[in-house]
This record gives C-alpha cells, structure tokens and sequence, in this order.
C-alpha cells in the first residue's frame, strides 16, 4: 500500500524514573513511510523531590542539689583565710573549707561547693581550716576546722555538710565532735586520725611526774553521718621513763594516710 500514511504506532515506550532525581523518558515512535520504517524520537522530562527532615533532640538541665543564692562570699574574703581541698557534697569534684575572720571580727568556717554555692557558720573564736578527711564507704568527705582557742589550746572540731548547712559533725547524733588541742604545765591534749574515725588522746598530772593518760576511740557511720564513741582506755605514765608518749599527747595529725 504504498502513499498510504499507516497510522502512529506508540506501543513502544520506556519510561524510566529514579526518586529524587530529573529522569529523561524517550519515546521512540515509528512511522511508514515510502515502505520504510522511520523512527522519530522525542523526549519528556518527569522530576521527584523527597523533603529532608530534622529533628532536634531536647536536652534537659538539672539544677545542683544548692542551686540558688550562695550563703556566703565566693571566694571567702577577711583576715587569715586558710583553705584545705575535699569534696564535701561526695560528687566527684573537689570543694574547699576555708576559714576565716569577718569584718565584724567574728570567725567564720565556710564550705564553698565546686559550682559556686557556699554556707558557713560563725565559731566562738579564731577559725583555721585544718584538714579535710573522707571515710571509707562514704563519698561525702568531713573537714576539721579550729573554732575557739585558749592561752595555750585550741578548740577543733569536725565539719560536714547537712543538705545545704555546714555545721558540727556529732557524737551518736548528739555531743559535738570537737577536741582540744595543745599542752600546758599539766596536761596535754591532742587528736589524730584513723581509717575509719579519730582518737583523741590525753595527759594530765598533778606534780609532772604522774601522768593519767587516756586515749579515746571514734569510728564514722557513713549511713548517719555520725560519729560512735567506742570507749577508751586510762592508764598512768611516769616521767622521765614514759615522756615520749606522754609528749605525743598533745599532737595533731589529720588526715589519715594510712
């Protein structure tokens, strides 16, 4: 049949399409024409887009257990500032006890926590940061700071943190745990430090040749945060055979160091 027009045969098409991309779909078309085949070829274009998604992830803050106005001046300013390293709250990071003397010309014992929040107490006399000691089993360490003084002692006592407040640890939850320390004519007092408490130690003597000689022991519950007296021990010393017990009475040594 020839000079006839046969008609468009499209029949044979390839679309290929890809997702998130412009894709080109040919058309291949063929005709007759003169008895031949022809082919004729066009093109379309089709595109796709995908919308990205971000997502933010919230994030929360938590406030220290004293968030909020400090109870004292960070850092400590006032005659005789004395400082010694622990961490009192038991969070892993480092705080100080420092003492010192206030413009009113009172005593101050302060614990000022890593993040900026400090509480201290007014003490009777002269305050000197003396050591800082963490028991077994409790991450929350205690201080021991000079709160009173005499001509020829001191007063020392052990600090600690209760919540927010720095106060005088306790004997059984009660007497304060503090001791005397330093030597006159007649006696000598003193304290050191063991690995889960203190012991304090004691000489007294009427004419320098008797000694009554007591040591007491002192072990911390980590569960109340107090100290137990265990009970003690007196016996009599003579000078000049037992002086060099007689004389260590009188000493300080804190902390412990094993």
């Amino acid at each position: 049949m020839t000079g006839e027009e046969v008609p468009v045969d499209r029949s044979k098409t390839v679309l290929a399409f890809l997702l998130g991309i412009t894709t080109t779909a040919v058309v291949v078309l063929l005709t007759r024409s003169g008895g031949s085949d022809e082919a004729v070829t066009t093109s379309t274009s089709a595109s796709s887009t995908t919308a990205a998604t971000t997502t933010t992830a919230a994030t929360t803050t938590t406030a220290p257990p004293c968030a909020g106005l400090p109870g004292a001046t960070v850092p400590a300013t006032g005659l005789g500032v004395t400082s010694q390293d622990g961490d009192f709250d038991g969070d892993g990071a480092m705080d100080q006890l420092i003492a010192y003397t206030a413009g009113d010309g009172t005593g101050r014992v302060q614990i000022a926590l890593s993040y900026g929040y400090a509480a201290e107490m007014p003490v009777n006399g002269p305050a000197n940061a003396l050591a800082a000691q963490q028991f077994p089993a409790d991450a929350a360490w205690v201080g021991i700071a000079q709160i009173d003084s005499g001509a020829s002692t001191s007063v020392d006592a052990f600090v600690q943190l209760n919540g927010c407040d720095v106060v005088i640890s306790t004997i059984d939850g009660a007497g304060e745990a503090s001791f005397v320390q330093g030597a006159g004519v007649t006696h000598l007092d003193g304290a050191s430090c063991v690995i889960d408490g203190y012991v304090t130690t004691s000489a007294q003597s009427a004419d320098g040749t008797a000694w009554e000689y007591t040591v007491v022991q002192y072990s911390w519950d980590p569960a109340t945060r107090t100290f137990h007296e265990e009970g003690g021990d007196t016996d009599t010393l003579t000078s000049p055979g037992d002086d060099a017990v007689i004389f260590a009475a009188a000493g300080f040594d804190c902390p412990y160091t094993g």
